[in-house]
C-alpha cells in the first residue's frame, strides 16, 4: 500500500463520520474558536505573571500543537480534499475544493491589508518587536488553516449511516 493510499484510507476511516456530519464539522470549527480564546487567555496571564520571554518560548510550540491538532481534526472532517492531489478527487471534489481556495486567498488578501494597520498603529504608539513575530505567525497559521476551514464551513455535510443502511436522518 502507498502512502497515499494510507492517507486516503485514513481519511475515509468510518471512524471519524461523527465529524463529517455538518453539526461535526461545526462542531470542530467552534472547537478551534474555542481554543483559541483559551490559548490567548492563559498566554496574557501567564505573561503577566512570569513577566518574561521564557513563556513565551513556551506557549508558542504549546499553541502551535494546538493548533495542529485542530487543523488535522479540519481535514478529517473534510477527507482531505485539500491535501489530496486533484487526480484522485471526482470532479465535484475538485470544484468544492478550488471553490475553497478561492475564498480562501480572499480571506488572505483581506488579512494582508490590515498589514498597513498595523504600520499605522506602530507609528503611533510605537509597537513592540514581538507584536509583529506574533502577528506573523498568526498569519502564516490562518493562511494554512483556511482552505480547509472554509471547506468545513461551506460543504455540505454527509449523513451518518445506520447499521441497516438508511440514513439516521431517513429514519425519523
Amino acid at each position: 500500500m502507498t502512502r497515499l493510499e494510507r492517507r486516503i484510507a485514513h481519511y475515509n476511516d468510518p471512524a471519524y463520520d461523527s465529524l463529517r456530519t455538518r453539526a461535526g464539522r461545526r462542531r470542530v470549527v467552534v472547537e478551534g474558536v474555542l481554543l483559541a480564546i483559551a490559548v490567548t487567555a492563559i498566554t496574557v496571564l501567564f505573561t503577566a505573571l512570569l513577566q518574561g520571554y521564557l513563556n513565551l518560548g513556551l506557549s508558542i510550540p504549546a499553541s502551535i500543537g494546538i493548533w495542529w491538532l485542530w487543523v488535522y481534526r479540519l481535514r478529517l472532517s473534510t477527507r482531505g480534499l485539500t491535501d489530496l492531489p486533484p487526480e484522485v478527487l471526482d470532479e465535484r471534489q475538485r470544484t468544492a475544493r478550488a471553490r475553497a481556495f478561492e475564498r480562501s486567498y480572499r480571506v488572505l488578501v483581506v488579512g494582508f491589508l490590515l498589514l498597513p494597520f498595523l504600520a499605522i498603529v506602530d507609528g503611533l504608539i510605537g509597537l513592540e518587536p514581538i507584536v509583529y513575530f506574533v502577528a506573523g505567525l498568526i498569519g502564516i497559521l490562518v493562511a494554512l488553516a483556511t482552505p480547509p476551514l472554509v471547506l468545513a464551513l461551506t460543504e455540505p455535510g454527509e449523513e451518518l449511516a445506520t447499521d441497516d443502511g438508511a440514513s439516521l436522518h431517513g429514519a425519523r
